[in-house]
């Protein structure tokens, strides 16, 4: 296709055509499951069932689930991945996005678009911790840019941790739980005990790590002489966020992150009147993160806010595995899990004193993704799920603000931008194949892309700045009762906040500004193609035998075999198809037909073999669709100008004007979206 034909067709938008469920109301069977999930939920956050110490070294012969650490337990929640051999599947977009690498999507993540890269580094995190290996050692610190999705990961890990049980030690005396939720397993303190643990139970000595016993539990086997039986038993929990079990997260704006007591937790004074000594362990008030989070996670938010004398202790506990109190060293095992963004990481990283911090991390990069489809589907999900969902949104806005996103992230000389290289870029890195990138440049185009800055990904527009600008467009014309969203009210909220920027340059704000100018711009040729389309009634029949018999003669040329003309009976040479074919390509805008014939008939074989004996459509191709759609409009003549206003047109243009009015309200376009998308298609102002 030539430039122009390209410019006129915007990318296909992938997320916009999932219409959204009706609602219906809830029957019976529904109510029945939803209430079932509550009580399910509420059990979960009481004591399973209980187990004498014997009873529970039984279970572990049996099932090895009982001393899963939480590695193990998180990767099962997480789930076996969809793999998928990019360089072999079907999908060609996603091939080129993923340059013919073989990728894995987990369920648990399945709605972090473009984030595939980053999951799988976390989960090889796991799978080495849940192995024994060193990483189990290590905080979990993902870098990356502001509002990149570092907190989103964070919450669905501790969500995935909630999913299986934990065994914890329970005092009989008392029927107190562990305050640290130690494993039963902590009782095994030696190397000769574990060994016996080993042998006896099968239990791996990588699930065994205490060194020596904790304070709590010294405390209650002096109360019953030694004698483990009498002193302990075994409880079945759920990790839980609301309950502080298992799961902790560490926010250094709080106050007292200013010591140590966030992460160790401090006496409690009450206790002490009760004439115990400080240094006993039910003095101590076990409220800080390696005490809670034990057995589960902790995250640490924007870990290097925090004065580096208060992150201490997880030197401790990553190295030995125990972490200090006034009462003795209790252990810990558990997943460290921190983030922060660049510019504290840089400062932190290039400290030499910090050098026994910095062994003890392992960086997992999770950059902006560079593909505006993915972007697209984060605006997407973001906005479904919150109130704004009720109100219209035209086709092509998510896909504008991922266009968007994505350019400003894109490399480029910001005093001499190209705007239509940057737009071409994006649509490489979209996985498209634009006229201008031929299909063996394309995944090279990625890598230089990437080669130019090596921080791509890390700096541009932020998630955060595209959802609050999606939220501003649907106030953009609320004073005037609209409150709708559509790519030309989009990109007018755009310059206003981009203006109202503090943190951005002049120049920066230009720079940006020009790409929000240059979108509209192409939403326009995406107008003047839409209104055109619903002014021709374009006939379906005729189409569809157009793109047959364009597919048929096409595979003779590329085959070298004559062509009979089912209409005609003429038999068609090479040299004549070609010709014919040229004909077509033309009036279509197609500048390298060679190349054209060759694309569309591989996609029509591959999608013959999914429809099987079904027609492939004539516009399941959108570069066929457009040459053909381009080809009707050449012998149709010109679109019709019609008037900008209503009041200013004749009976007969009006009735036109309604016709294709009720045309775009079918796509989704409101009567006000349709008018704005009809004055831009004319080339005029469209607010």
């Amino acid at each position: 296709m030539s430039e122009e034909t390209k410019a006129n067709q915007e990318p296909e938008n992938t997320v916009e055509s999932q219409e959204p469920e009706a609602k219906v109301p809830a029957n019976d069977t529904q109510k029945s499951s939803i209430f079932g999930a509550l009580t399910t939920q509420f059990e979960r956050t009481r004591e399973q069932e209980t187990y004498s110490l014997s009873e529970y070294l039984d279970k572990c012969k049996e099932d090895s689930s009982m001393y899963d650490n939480w590695a193990k337990r998180l990767l099962k929640a997480i789930g076996e991945p969809e793999v998928i051999d990019t360089s072999t599947c079907d999908d060609d977009r996603l091939r080129r996005i993923h340059g013919g690498k073989t990728i894995a999507r987990y369920p648990a993540f399945k709605d972090f678009f473009g984030a595939e890269d980053t999951i799988q580094d976390i989960v090889e995190h796991l799978q080495s911790a849940a192995r024994g290996e060193a990483t189990r050692k290590k905080i979990m610190y993902l870098l990356g840019p502001v509002g990149g999705g570092k907190s989103s990961i964070g919450d669905r890990l501790k969500e995935k941790m909630e999913e299986n049980p934990i065994y914890v030690l329970r005092a009989k005396k008392d029927g107190q739980i562990s305050p640290t939720f130690e494993s039963p397993l902590n009782l095994f303190t030696g190397s000769d005990l574990k060994a016996q643990a080993t042998e006896a139970y099968g239990i791996p000595k990588s699930a065994m790590i205490a060194k020596t016993a904790s304070p709590w539990v010294s405390e209650r086997l002096a109360e019953q002489d030694g004698n483990f039986e009498e002193a302990f038993d075994v409880v079945k929990l759920y990790p839980s966020q609301a309950h502080k079990r298992g799961i902790a997260k560490v926010d250094p704006s709080d106050e007292q992150n200013q010591d140590t007591s966030h992460l160790l937790g401090d006496k409690d004074v009450d206790k002490l009147g009760d004439g115990l000594p400080s240094s006993h362990p039910d003095v101590y008030e076990y409220k800080g993160a390696l005490s809670v989070a034990n057995q589960g996670i902790m995250e640490f938010v924007e870990m290097f806010k925090a004065p580096l004398k208060t992150l201490n202790p997880l030197l401790e506990a990553t190295e030995s595995q125990t972490y200090p109190t006034a009462s003795g060293h209790f252990p810990f095992d558990g997943l460290i899990f921190a983030h922060s963004n660049e510019s504290e990481w840089d400062k932190f990283s290039k400290d030499p004193t910090n050098e026994a911090f910095l062994d003890r991390i392992h960086i997992i990069k999770a950059p902006y993704t560079l593909s505006y489809g993915y972007e697209a589907s984060i605006y997407e999900k973001v906005h479904n799920e919150s109130q704004a969902r009720e109100n219209p949104i035209a086709p092509k806005t998510f896909d504008t603000l991922g266009l968007y996103s994505v350019m400003t992230r894109i490399p480029a000389d910001h005093s001499n931008p190209d705007m239509e290289d940057l737009y071409t870029k994006a649509l490489v890195l979209n996985g498209e194949e634009p006229d201008v990138a031929k299909p063996i440049e394309a995944i090279a185009l990625q890598k230089k892309i990437k080669q130019e800055d090596p921080r791509v990904g890390m700096h541009g527009g932020t998630v955060r700045f595209g959802i609050e600008s999606l939220s501003a467009t649907f106030n953009n014309r609320a004073m005037e009762g609209e409150i709708a969203a559509d790519p030309i009210l989009l990109i007018d909220t755009l310059k206003k906040r981009i203006d109202q920027d503090d943190r951005l340059t002049p120049d920066e704000k230009a720079y940006r500004k020009d790409i929000a100018d240059f979108l509209l711009e192409k939403h326009r040729e995406y107008a003047k193609n839409v209104i055109s389309k619903a002014e021709m009634n374009i006939n379906d029949t005729y189409c569809q035998n157009m793109f047959d018999k364009y597919i048929a003669k096409a595979n003779a040329y590329i085959d070298g075999t004559p062509f009979r003309d089912s209409t005609t009976g003429h038999v068609m040479s090479k040299e004549d198809l070609n010709e014919d074919l040229k004909r077509f390509e033309r009036a279509g805008r197609i500048s390298n037909g060679d190349l054209f014939r060759a694309e569309v008939t591989r996609f029509v074989d591959k999608q013959e073999k999914k429809v099987g004996a079904n027609k492939v459509k004539w516009d399941s191709h959108p570069g066929m669709a457009e040459a053909i759609e381009q080809f009707v409009r050449s012998n149709m003549g010109n679109m019709q100008e019609l008037g900008q206003y209503d009041t200013l047109v004749s009976d007969e243009q009006q009735q036109k004007v309604d016709n294709i009015h009720e045309k775009l309200a079918d796509q989704g376009y409101t009567e006000t979206m349709a008018r704005r998308l009809r004055a831009l298609a004319q080339g005029g102002p469209a607010l």
